[in-house]
């Protein structure tokens, strides 16, 4: 120093200055002006003084005042050392200017204050710079017995030192609002690098710069005791170092705005950064933290008690603890603090032994309502957070963790490890990717248990080498699973690596059990070594929410996962795909599954790495693999009671689907399927090592199942399989190499329902095989099976359908089966050791549906093959027996049907009953012609009128010559009519009739009526529509009209006329009655039926026959001598001779004979009988007419003799179409002649009739008026 202050004495007279001595005294005001100064003596100013100028003031001894302010430019330069301060405020000081202080020095180890004492409170909102300034006590440069306050300006200290504060100590509490406060270089031994505080810290603006500042706890600041809270402005710490806290210490710090960055500080015990006694609360503004390092806990920063982020963001970026915990953050200590952070924190490549980024060992942590972003974090254990006591909460809000890891333990990413501690997830979204852990936990290690009740949480390509490559949860007796809400998805996790041999939950590992009633996805997730691909879970897994594993697999057993058990409820939706291990390629379970609801579907897990859709056995698969290409259940059940449980392309060596080693089967609900399941040993669906399926209530399914040795479906290889009355069993194209297509047991089967459908084995039971009784109610196959069901005994209670295969027999020593039902064309059959169903053989036939029936005979006049018969036309069969062909007593009734198709019916239309001889009561009736043929009821077709109505006047006895034609005409229709009906039924003009329907509709024109039917208006009167109520009602109108006539004239006239008129029709009804038929011939047993006859026919027949004699007898003697001159008598009897008055009654008489052919003769069943008798009647009256030629007219008697040949001809010619149309050499060509030679006949003696009967009639009624205008005019 003494050299210091010759040299400043000789630069200032080299300059030639002059230098001054500094004033003594202040009368509240010094003006200085620009000179320069100095202090040669301890100097005491007393009174409160305000300096202005420009000077520079040279410090040989120190300045004291009592209060001071500064203004303008003062440059303190001390030259020596001092024992107490360069200047000395008693009171407080004001710093408006610019202030200097250099190399001041207070060597007194009592004395604060290198350069500046202030023993108030010190205000600056000018500037201020101190260089080199040192203090042996407190405040290297400035020591403040007061308060701090800045408010503009700069304060600028550089290379300043002290034991506590080695720029700035302030005894009680620094605030600014303003300016700006920078230190650089400044140290302390004990507290404080820049500035050390005994009062809270209060910034409201400006800024605080502090860089390489160093000293023992507090490099850059240290306000222990007290609160740094930060509003605005900003602070900068850099290259800043202590033991504890190498950028500051404080009692808590408040940051509601404002910036603070800290760069590079770092502390060789602890807390590198910031290290606070009790709290962190921050609500706004921004932190960052770079480079922090410390040698134990708290790389950035130590919190004893609370961290409080309510706002704001933090950084922390490359922090370090290098030996202990919380590479960033340490918070809590001695059982307070806790983590609460809301605002955005962001962690990058921070490291630690424990908490690569975080550590709290008390109050727990909790994340919500902000962003959190962790990436390349490091520990040995917990890579990003680790929570030692207390729970981690997420309760929104996003946090992100990326290439965590956990180098030499568990958790990854994140580790809760407390005995109590929880993860509570409550909402918001957890993501994690490329996270490692060297044990358990690739991504979260949790000790006591999980629990969600909101939000997502996603793990990407996260690993570890022991348990649990994403989530570990729960030592090996605890931890559980509690999800109640959101979502948990990890894609690509898995445990792979290390010296493990035995890894576990390539996904998901927990110690306890699982209640999910979320959402858990899996894909990707594998473990070598071991078991559980995707989850391994140590007891139960209770599943009401949706899971779902895709692609999952495990060196060892359980490719999605294991368990002691599962419980399935609710609305569950659990499904699996392409899952694969090397046993229960999707589930390995110890003690049983359960499923009371939900949804489970299994698609394509297997226990080896071929394709299951393809049934590729290879004997290295066999090797290798183990049962249950989905499930493995090692020692308990499978219980289903309700829901859906489906399994899709599943494969394993035994059990394609299921293996159980020892356990059952129960399904007392629900429904069940399996898909193209295969096995390479026995059950493609099924394998029940040692226990029993009972099959309760739940239907059960397998299609298109395959196994290599036995059981296509299911094999029970030490149990029976029971199944209860109502529940169904559908097994479908399943496969077995050896036995046993569908079912094999090596015990019993006690089946309900079965429907066995086109299933196959090699060797023996297609449909199944037992080694004990086979017992069932029914059972339905499908497929051609030599050998359909193989045991000792088969008792089938029902029935058995085959009707959907060819050939189905059943195989035992002893077969009891009620009832088969075989198909189309096969029929029952019974052998020593088999029974079924087989097709039939040449000449027999089954065409029945369902049927027990043997196959039968193929009956005669039909087309037969095994599964089809045609009727030959005229004939019909009944599906009842088919063997008994029924001729049809109308063979126009019967077109040739067939069975069983029906493409063409048994009897046409309007036609029922056996023979086709009944009518359709609801739509036809009985022709009241032929009683064999049925009308349409609604049918209104019209015919031309044959018989023209007759004009009678009895009031006149004029003879009229058209009368007489009229009735000859009348006569020769009847005849007619009959014989074209009888043409008209041979087979030749039936043929001709389908191909030609509009000349047969013409022809239909020349005969007879025969589209009414009196039993229609039956019908419509709602009355019974049989032959005795249609004769009754058929009588009416004539007895009502010749009532009537009696009561006009008279009761001999009545009867005279009426019986002319209606007694040739009444009397052919009466055949009607009396029509009998047979539909088999007589040889063959059959009988005649004779279904029309009325009550009482011989009585009724007997009072007939007395009414036709009372009819003759009454004309008899109308014709005598007494009544020829009666009105009535003459109509009768005027055309004739008056020896032969009565030959009338011989037209009468063969009217009512030929009616009654026509009648009690159908031409539809006796054409030949039909024709004869006409031919004879014909005959006897063509004979007589000839001989007695009754007429008065002799031109009467020629048309009457041509009339009688023309019908004659006809009848005789009818009679050699019938007898030639059922000749084998007969030509079609003849017949076509003949029936034109016979409608030729009919239509000319029609036409020629009518002519003369119209030329008569104009005669009649024009010529006499003719002759009388003639004499008028003469």
């Amino acid at each position: 120093m003494e050299f210091l202050s010759f040299a400043l004495l000789i630069l200032s007279f080299a300059a030639g200055e002059e230098v001054q001595d500094f004033p003594e005294s202040c009368q509240k005001e010094l003006q200085l002006g620009s000179k320069k100064y100095r202090v040669t003596s301890r100097t005491v100013i007393h009174q409160s003084c305000s300096i202005h100028g420009d000077v520079e003031v040279e410090l040989h001894a120190p300045l004291l005042f009592d209060a001071v302010e500064l203004h303008g430019s003062v440059t303190f330069l001390a030259t020596a050392s001092f024992h107490e301060a360069c200047l000395s405020v008693a009171g407080p000081m004001k710093i408006h200017g610019s202030v200097e202080f250099r190399s001041c020095r207070n060597n007194a180890t009592g004395s604060p204050g290198g350069a500046v004492y202030v023993g108030g409170d010190l205000h600056v909102d000018g500037s201020a710079r101190f260089q080199n300034c040192h203090a042996e006590s407190a405040g290297g440069a400035i020591y403040v017995d007061g308060d701090f306050w800045q408010s503009g300006g700069t304060m600028q200290f550089d290379n300043c030192s002290a034991e506590n504060g080695g720029a700035l100590s302030v005894h009680g509490g620094l605030q600014q609002s303003g300016g700006t406060l920078s230190f650089g270089g400044c140290s302390a031994r004990k507290w404080g690098g820049a500035i050390h505080l005994e009062g809270d810290l209060q910034h409201s603006g400006g800024s605080v710069n502090v860089h390489d500042c160093t000293a023992s706890e507090g490099g850059g600041l240290y306000l222990k005791e007290h609160i740094v809270d930060w509003t605005a402005g900003s602070m900068f710490a850099s290259n800043c170092s202590s033991s504890r806290g190498g950028a500051m210490v404080a009692k808590s710090l408040v940051q509601s705005g404002g910036q603070l960055d800290f760069e590079s500080c770092g502390a060789s015990i602890e807390a590198g950064v910031l290290h606070l006694q009790q709290d962190l609360n921050q609500t706004a503004g921004s932190m960052s933290f770079k480079g922090g390092f410390a040698a134990a806990r708290g790389g950035c920063a130590i919190i004893e008690n609370r961290f409080w982020q309510m706002g704001g963001s933090m950084l922390f970026s490359n922090c370090t603890s290098q030996r202990s915990h919380g590479g960033a953050i340490h918070v809590g200590h001695r059982g307070f603090g806790g983590l609460k952070a809301s605002g955005k924190l962001t962690f990058r490549g921070c490291s630690s032994n424990s908490g690569g980024a975080i550590k709290v060992t008390a109050g727990g942590a909790e994340f919500s309502n902000g962003t959190f972003l962790f990436e390349d974090c490091i520990a040995d254990t917990g890579g990003a957070v680790s929570v030692s006591a207390g729970h981690f909460i997420h309760s929104s809000g996003s946090s992100t963790f990326s290439r965590c890891r956990a180098l030499t333990s568990v958790g990854g990413a994140l580790k809760v490890e407390g005995a109590q501690s929880l993860f509570k997830m409550r909402g918001g979204s957890m993501r994690f990717s490329d996270c490692w852990a060297f044990s358990n936990g690739g991504a979260l290690f949790v000790m006591k248990g999980l629990r969600q009740q909101g939000g997502d949480i996603e793990l990407m390509n996260c690993s570890s080498t022991s348990q649990g490559g994403g989530i570990y949860i729960g030592l090996r007796d605890g931890g559980n699973l509690e999800q109640d809400a959101g979502s948990i998805s990890l894609n690509k996790c898995y445990v792979a690596g290390g010296d493990f041999q035995f890894g576990f939950g390539g996904g998901i590992s927990v110690g306890d059990s699982v209640r999910q009633s979320g959402t858990i996805r899996l894909e990707n997730c594998h473990v070598e070594g071991g078991s559980g691909g995707g989850m391994k879970v140590r007891r139960m897994l209770n599943v009401s929410g949706s899971m779902s594993f895709s692609s999952c697999r495990a060196t060892k057993d359980g490719g999605a996962f294991t368990a002691d058990s599962v419980y399935v409820e609710g609305g569950a939706k659990l499904s699996f795909d392409k899952c694969r291990a090397k046993a229960g390629g999707a589930l390995k379970l110890d003690m049983g599954f359960e499923q009371q609801g939900g949804d489970v579907s299994f698609r394509n897990c297997s226990t080896w790495n071929v394709g299951a859709q393809v049934l590729k056995l290879m004997s290295e698969n066999a090797r290798h693999g183990r049962g249950g290409g989905a499930i493995w259940i090692r020692n308990g059940n499978l219980t289903q009671t309700a829901g859906g449980l489906r399994f899709y392309g599943c494969g394993g060596v035994k059990g394609g689907a299921v293996y159980i080693s020892e356990g059952h089967l129960i399904l007392k609900g629900g429904k069940q399927d399996y898909v193209e399941c295969v096995a390479s040993s026995g059950g493609g669906g099924v394998f029940l090592h040692k226990g029993h399926v009972f099959q309760q209530k739940t239907d059960l399914t397998f299609q298109s199942c395959k196994a290599q040795r036995k059981g296509g479906a299911v094999d029970v290889s030490h149990g029976s399989y029971y199944q209860s009355p109502g529940t169904l069993l559908n097994i479908t194209k399943c496969v077995a190499r050896d036995h046993g297509g569908g079912l094999f047991a090596s015990e019993s089967l006690h089946l309900a329902d079965v429907d066995f459908r086109e299933n196959f084995a090699w060797g023996s039971g297609m449909a199944a095989i037992a080694r004990d009784d086979v017992v069932m109610d029914s059972m339905h196959f499908t497929g051609d099976g030599e050998s359909v069901i193989s045991a000792p005994l088969v008792v089938v209670q029902k029935t058995v359908n085959c009707t959907a295969s060819q050939q189905c027999r059943l195989r035992a020593r002893e077969v009891q089966v009620n009832e088969f039902l075989c198909p189309i064309g096969a029929g029952r059959y019974k052998g020593r050791l088999a029974e079924g169903c087989l097709p039939c053989v040449a000449g027999r036939v089954q065409i029945l549906e369902e049927t027990n029936a043997s196959c039968a005979p193929c009956p005669s006049n039909s087309f037969c093959s095994a599964q089809y018969l045609r009727a030959f036309p005229g004939y019909m069969l009944s599906s009842d027996n088919i063997s008994r062909m029924y001729h049809c007593p109308n063979s126009m009734a019967c077109p040739g049907g067939d069975l069983p198709n029906k493409t063409k019916p048994m009897c046409g239309n309007g036609y029922t009953g056996l023979g086709c001889a009944e009518c359709e009561t609801a739509t036809h009736g009985k022709s009241d012609v032929d009683i064999l043929q049925c009308i349409p009821c609604a049918n209104e077709r019209m015919h031309w009128p044959l018989a023209l109505p007759v004009q009678v006047s009895l009031e006149t006895l004029e003879e009229k010559q058209s009368n007489v034609l009229l009735n000859q005409f009348m006569a020769f229709a009847v005849v007619a009519g009959s014989t074209l009906s009888s043409t008209m039924n041979t087979k030749t003009l039936k043929q001709f009739s389908s191909r030609n329907s509009d000349i047969v509709w013409w022809s239909g024109l020349l005969q007879p009526d025969a589209g009414a039917s009196l039993e229609c208006i039956l019908g419509y009167l709602g009355l019974p529509k049989t032959v005795w109520h249609s004769h009754l009602i058929s009588s009416v109108t004539p007895v009502l009209l010749m009532l009537l006539f009696a009561v006009i004239k008279d009761v001999p006239s009545a009867l005279m006329v009426g019986s002319n008129c209606f007694l040739p029709r009444f009397w052919g009804d009466v055949g009607r009655f009396f029509v009998c038929y047979r539909i088999e011939p007589e040889a063959d047993g059959g009988q005649q039926i004779c279904r029309f006859l009325p009550p009482q026919p011989w009585a009724l027949l007997a009072l007939f026959v007395l009414l036709f004699l009372g009819v003759l007898l009454g004309w008899w003697r109308s014709v005598t001598a007494a009544e020829r001159q009666r009105a009535h008598v003459i109509y009768l009897t005027r055309g004739y001779q008056p020896r032969y008055a009565s030959w009338e009654l011989e037209r009468l008489v063969r009217k009512m004979v030929l009616r009654l052919f026509t009648a009690l003769l159908p031409v539809t069943l006796f054409p030949a009988l039909h024709m004869a008798g006409n031919t004879l009647v014909l005959l006897f009256a063509w004979t007589v007419h000839l001989h007695v030629a009754p007429y008065q007219r002799a031109k009467w008697n020629v048309t009457e003799a041509l009339l009688l040949t023309t019908a004659l001809l006809m009848t005789i010619l009818s009679n050699c179409m019938i007898a030639n149309d059922s000749h084998w050499g007969h030509s079609v060509l003849t017949q076509y002649v003949l029936f034109f030679v016979i409608v030729s006949l009919a239509l000319v003696a029609s036409l020629v009739i009518l002519v003369m009967f119209l030329l008569q009639v104009y005669q009649e009624r024009f010529a006499p008026q003719d002759v009388e205008k003639k004499t008028l005019e003469e």
